[in-house]
């Protein structure tokens, strides 16, 4: 279960009691499918992101390379912070 500004979402995934770090690229993309972002799946993909890449992703890398929306970008940072 994740934890962010007060609410629950839950995550219904095998993989989520691993280390992020230890996240595979397909891990990621179901990972941002569950969190509404399955938009950025071919993006993320393309780029090689594993678990250990979501957690030094800088706002401007998400911004620039990988185009994503402001909002977006938020929601993923707020998922991160508390996996």
């Amino acid at each position: 279960m994740l934890q962010y500004y007060g609410l629950c979402k839950v995550i219904h995934l095998d993989f989520i009691d691993l280390n992020i770090t230890q996240w595979t690229i397909k891990q990621v993309l179901t990972f941002l499918t569950e969190i509404g972002l399955k938009e950025y799946q071919e993006i993320f993909y393309k780029n090689k992101i594993k678990g250990k890449d979501l957690l030094t992703l800088k706002d401007s890398e998400m911004r620039d390379d990988l185009k994503m929306k402001l909002g977006d970008r938020k929601r993923l940072i707020n998922y991160i912070r508390y996996l």
